[in-house]
């Protein structure tokens, strides 16, 4: 059952009536695509409204009608939100995924998700979305993107997907294999060079080259050179991954295959998703090794019909390399030697200088540095400079004194508020990272309903002292008892409020009975006989002979 919701986002309802349903995904850009013909006589489908399923979120993009009355739906990932935020310019230096991708996701609803890739990379792109932006970190970080549309969250891995222990086997889930091999540009050997001639001598052994003879033992050199290495150490990884690719052939596959798991339970040790390694075995074409699944087609209703591509990468690396490239260029454009933004990409820069009366004096002198903007913000440290007005996508500073700022969204990493002034002091979101407030100073609280599981409190004490609670119900107004601290006064307890199945049996005794307050209309009559009186219980001395008659 699909849920639809039209562009507003409002529910409209349920999709019963379909058939053909597919879903295409790709392990390397995370996309998904939904697709289904829609069987029902009428519909109000339309461009731009929103599909559900259990896991994902879609947009309906294409609807081809024809003369039969039932149309065919293309639907594509929702990540609206990434393509509605834009940036003049993005760059990041020396900083991790998680860290750019946090940047570029502000303000978009969008947060990180699982990120275990911790190594560091300069990237940076003009003129994009945040989605592009997203894209192009993929590439430098060289990782894939896993898009949860309905929680709202990108999550980054090395290689997504796990190795379970599922197999396809021919005779069994297997139904057909295609294979194709491919050793166009192979070499065992690797000199990797970076910026201004950088070698990986200092990390490698003194070494300027690596190798790999997993598949021959041939010796076959290749001279890498990228311009935009300035690390050894970072070189030398990615010079052992790309001749790890290179240093044997390039194996495909295309598999049709059975996906027995979801047809029946007992078969469960063979389910797979996308991302995953499984062994192959095919007698026909003689394979028996393990793969990843790179692409899928999905039939939720007819899992029998299930197709995926496998390959043992997922993108060679000199393929990965190029978009690299392209990636580092931008950087270069957008980035001083130095690692600073320039002046000239900040967006508004200009119209902020020229609209400003403040900075109309300075006009001349500012101009006098020859329209050299990277210049000009090298020098900014130096200056000290009174601006009405700056506006930017990025501002990145080592230092920085701010008077009087007024910010609408930021992310702090590790910040110190010495004294704060909040005008009103209410929050409209607030988001804490794990739910937890560990030292609160609270003046006064306000709330309508807290949750806790364990109340403790060093100032609520419930007896011992006139702090306790004990101590306030024992002096409620009225009160005539002593101020106990300990125990509750039978004042304060409610009458008639104690039953006979309150009493412990046996537990009143004629000592806790004052004399004579039981009288003779507060018992039952005929209900004493000589049953209930002791033998010799009752003397002469408690006989009043004057009311006594006897026969």
């Amino acid at each position: 059952m699909l849920k639809i919701y039209d562009q507003s986002h409002q529910f409209v309802g349920h999709i019963v009536k379909y058939k053909d349903c597919q879903i295409e995904s790709d392990a390397a850009t995370g996309d998904k695509a939904l697709s289904f013909t829609y069987t029902a006589r009428y519909h109000n489908l339309k461009n731009e409204y929103y599909i559900r399923t259990e896991t994902d979120e879609y947009v309906i993009k294409e609807i081809e009608e024809d003369s039969s009355g039932s149309p065919r739906i293309v639907a594509m990932l929702n990540r609206e939100a990434l393509q509605g935020r834009s940036w003049q310019s993005f760059s990041v230096v020396n900083a991790t995924i998680d860290e750019a991708a946090r940047l570029a996701l502000a303000g978009t609803g969008w947060t990180v998700g699982e990120c275990g890739i911790t190594k560091r990379r300069n990237a940076g792109m003009p003129k994009a979305t945040t989605l592009t932006v997203i894209e192009n970190l993929c590439t430098a970080f060289m990782c894939e993107p896993v898009y949860d549309t309905i929680g709202r969250t990108v999550s980054f891995y090395e290689k997504r997907g796990e190795d379970r222990g599922a197999y396809f086997m021919s005779g069994l889930n297997l139904r057909k294999l295609s294979k194709k091999t491919d050793s166009n540009g192979f070499f065992t050997q690797i000199i990797p060079i970076g910026r201004d001639g950088m070698t990986i001598n200092e990390v490698n052994g003194g070494q300027n080259y690596l190798e790999n003879h997993q598949y021959s033992d041939k010796v076959i050199q290749f001279i890498w050179t990228d311009e935009s290495y300035t690390d050894p150490q970072a070189l030398k990884d990615d010079a052992e991954a790309y001749l790890a690719d290179k240093s044997k052939p390039y194996v495909s596959y295309s598999a049709d295959v059975a996906d027995l798991a979801a047809q029946k339970p007992e078969y469960s040790v063979l389910s797979y998703g996308l991302g995953d390694t499984v062994r192959l075995i095919d007698r026909a074409t003689g394979t028996q090794e393990e793969q990843r699944i790179v692409r899928m087609v999905e039939y939720p209703q007819e899992p029998e019909k299930n197709t995926c591509e496998l390959a043992n990468t997922v993108l060679t690396f000199e393929e990965m390399q190029e978009k690299l490239q392209a990636a580092a260029s931008l950087v270069d454009n957008t980035m001083t030697s130095d690692g600073k933004i320039r002046v000239s990409d900040i967006l508004g820069w200009e119209k902020g200088l020229a609209e400003n009366p403040l900075i109309g004096g300075m006009q001349d002198s500012i101009a006098s540095l020859s329209g050299q903007a990277a210049t000009f913000a090298g020098q900014l440290g130096a200056l000290s400079l009174t601006v009405g007005s700056i506006e930017t996508n990025y501002l990145k500073a080592e230092d920085a004194e701010l008077r009087f700022a007024k910010i609408d969204l930021t992310n702090i990493e590790d910040g110190c508020i010495k004294n704060a002034m909040i005008g009103i002091g209410a929050i409209g979101t607030a988001q804490i990272a794990d739910g937890a407030i560990t030292d609160a100073k609270i003046v006064e609280l306000t709330a309508n309903k807290i949750t806790a599981g364990t109340l403790s409190v060093e100032r609520l004490e419930i007896r011992g002292s006139k702090n306790s609670i004990v101590y306030a119900l024992n002096n409620i107004t009225g009160a005539l008892q002593a101020q106990n601290v300990d125990t509750l006064n039978g004042e304060i307890l409610t009458p008639r409020t104690i039953t006979a199945d309150r009493i412990v049996a046996n537990s009143i005794t004629g000592s806790e009975i004052a004399g004579r307050t039981i009288t003779a209309n507060h018992i039952v009559a005929n209900s004493i006989t000589s049953a209930e009186i002791a033998a010799g219980a009752i003397k002469a001395v408690n006989i009043d002979v004057t009311d006594l008659f006897a026969q």
